[in-house]
């Protein structure tokens, strides 16, 4: 087998080895230095090595044995992601093979096998517990499979971020998750684990900053009191229950694409009275939007596609810097009091049922997308909107408006 391993450069012990490709055999190990800190065999194979890839390979599995028994112990980071990319089309289903062998790997501290597809996954799983020093664990997109085993990679007690999403896991969250006393980071989002995780051992990593869970078969909603001794939690993605109690540390908020059919609780503010990002979109909710002016932290609101009618709230959070309403059952006249949200750049009102005119004051506004489509908005178009400098895409279809085009109009970047 053919390597290159002088390339230690000036740039702190980094190997770069993104255009390193094996031609022949791979069962021996990928050789490097003792001194080195991270070894990158990430990004694919560049298209100098795409002929020479056709030949070896035949269809066959990739064998990488990057752990050997007998290999450096301080290393600090290997990432072997998007190891297939560049491959040409007829080799697109190849396998990444990890030969483990972590004995002498205890110094290791980020793992990157992110898309591939690793067809040991679970005989990885066993062992990489030896890996006492870990940090951050990123299998994201990687072809693991079935349920994850009650041992192993449970013993990471260093872990501070894991990354498994996009893979098929199945089953309940085991219990040893529990173990992990340092993660911060945890995604497990796009997955099929099921059960209900107000019993999961999710309720004891305090420790935790960012949680993703959508798109898997929990049984929702979740209750956030399950969560509620977190005070370090900021980052929530998934099918969330509304708390009762106040939880001033969460910033960020998403609960998308789920099936609430539910109001939103109208002490919202009061519940995440700091959150900055508030994503209710394609849920299910519905009722009339509560009140959000007191959220002044806010800056992105998206309750799009969702059956939310009535009017839009008289007052919102004036930090605002995107506002997505689309697809409701929203109606009346669009409100003057959005020309109040003056860091506003993103606004989409289309496919509700607004009529009259647009309000003057959106002319203020350093709007540079603003979409009213599909409503029953009638007046001539505003001459003011041909002044807004900023604005890039405008989206007006399928409304009442009429009479000529404003002159001004034609001297706009969207025109």
């Amino acid at each position: 087998m053919q390597q290159d391993k002088d390339k230690e450069g000036d740039d702190g012990g980094f190997m770069d080895m993104e255009s390193f490709y094996p031609v022949d055999s791979l069962a021996g190990a990928v050789v490097a230095e003792a001194v080195l800190d991270v070894i990158e065999l990430g990004g694919g194979v560049g298209s100098e090595a795409d002929a020479a890839v056709s030949r070896p390979l035949g269809g066959a599995d990739l064998v990488v044995a990057v752990f050997p028994a007998g290999g450096p112990d301080n290393v600090a980071a290997f990432h072997l992601h998007d190891l297939a990319v560049g491959v040409p089309q007829a080799q697109s289903r190849w396998c990444l093979t990890v030969v483990v062998e972590f004995h002498n790997m205890s110094s290791l501290e980020e793992l990157d096998l992110s898309n591939n597809l690793i067809n040991n996954m679970k005989a990885f799983l066993y062992n990489v517990g030896v890996m006492s020093s870990l940090r951050v664990l990123s299998l994201r997109n990687s072809g693991l499979n079935g349920s994850l085993p009650e041992q192993g990679w449970c013993e990471l007690s260093n872990l501070q971020e894991l990354d498994l999403r996009g893979n098929d896991i199945k089953g309940m969250i085991p219990s040893c998750l529990g173990n992990l006393t340092s993660i911060q980071l945890l995604d497990l989002s796009h997955n099929q684990l099921s059960g209900n995780l107000a019993l999961s051992p999710l309720s004891h990593l305090t420790t935790l900053e960012k949680l993703y869970l959508i798109h898997n078969r929990f049984e929702i909603p979740i209750p956030f009191v399950s969560f509620f001794n977190h005070s370090k939690l900021k980052e929530l993605v998934g099918p969330f229950m509304m708390p009762f109690h106040p939880n001033p540390h969460v910033d960020e908020i998403d609960i998308s694409y789920n099936c609430f059919d539910s109001q939103v609780p109208t002490n919202i503010s009061l519940i995440f009275p700091n959150v900055r990002i508030l994503d209710l979109s394609s849920s299910l909710f519905r009722g009339q939007i509560p009140p959000l002016g007191d959220l002044h932290s806010l800056t992105f609101l998206d309750l799009s596609n969702n059956n939310f009618s009535g009017h839009v709230p008289e007052h919102l959070a004036s930090s605002l810097f995107a506002l997505a309403l689309s697809n409701n059952n929203l109606y009346g006249q669009i409100s003057p009091s959005l020309g109040n949200l003056t860091n506003l750049v993103y606004l989409a009102l289309d496919n509700n049922q607004f009529e009259g005119k647009l309000p003057n004051s959106l002319s203020t506004l350093p709007l540079t997308v603003l979409d009213v489509s599909n409503n029953c908005i009638s007046s001539k178009l505003p001459r003011w909107m041909g002044n807004m400098s900023r604005l890039e895409v405008i989206i007006m279809f399928s409304n009442h408006f009429e009479g000529p085009i404003p002159v001004e109009f034609l001297q706009t970047p969207w025109s």
